[in-house]
């Protein structure tokens, strides 16, 4: 059984204000881990989206997928999706309401307030993967019901629902991170505005994935379980 999860969070007026529970939050995962594809025992990695290219920025549309590539940099085994259009990589202007935490791009689904973000093992980029830990920085958040992550395990049951912390005014800050004791999370799914309320996110970070066993392994396992079981029972009975 799992433990109760830890939660990381708080929000302001300026990128100070979160940086405590931001800090405390990557301390809990470990070191930050190099984006290439290997699997690394503990750790952690980040995604900031100041390195996304040209090609993948506003107006053009980001690959839900750039971030499970093989080459140094995109080998990070986390995807992107949403019941929208598209997902949108851009920098904020002077009239948007929102600004960056780290300079100088953000990110967003566009046509639904929805991202859904899954893992995937980075050395092979195909393997599902679960992590222990996933915590996101939204901007500008004025309503303590506008943004939520919810957190599914394999099998999809949801392991509970978590609200970001507001702050009114425009331009601020807020962060929220989950961390369970185990890696128990193969999927986050992301609510980061309402029609009162647009937002944007900046850095994501999360604990290094554990690829989960391939079904022949999963069926190696139950024989072996089975086996360990009929003698358990043989000895019970002599």
């Amino acid at each position: 059984m799992l433990a109760g999860p830890v939660v990381f969070s708080s929000s302001g007026a300026t990128t100070g204000d979160i940086t405590g529970a931001l800090n405390q939050f990557r301390a809990s995962l470990g070191g930050l881990n190099p984006n290439v594809a290997t699997n690394f025992v503990g750790g952690r990695r980040e995604i900031n989206w100041d390195g996304v290219p040209a090609a993948a920025t506003e107006p053009n549309a980001f690959p839900g997928s750039f971030f499970n590539g093989s080459a140094t940099g995109r080998a990070r085994g986390i995807t992107f999706s949403t019941p929208g259009t598209s997902l949108l990589v851009s920098v904020p202007d002077a009239g948007d309401d929102y600004t960056f935490f780290s300079p100088s791009k953000v990110f967003e689904p566009v046509g639904s307030a929805i991202t859904d973000v899954s893992f995937f093992s980075p050395k092979d980029q195909k393997t599902v993967a679960v992590t222990n830990a996933f915590g996101a920085i939204f901007l500008d958040v004025d309503d303590a019901s506008t943004a939520s992550m919810e957190f599914f395990n394999l099998s999809g049951t949801s392991l509970g629902v978590y609200q970001v912390p507001s702050f009114s005014g425009n331009k601020t800050f807020s962060f929220l991170g989950v961390k369970f004791d185990s890696p128990a999370i193969a999927r986050v799914r992301i609510i980061s505005s309402n029609p009162d309320d647009e937002t944007a996110m900046d850095d994501f970070i999360f604990g290094e994935q554990t690829a989960t066993p391939e079904p022949a392994t999963y069926a190696t396992l139950a024989t072996a379980l089975a086996g360990l079981a009929w003698i358990k029972r043989r000895r019970a009975a002599k």
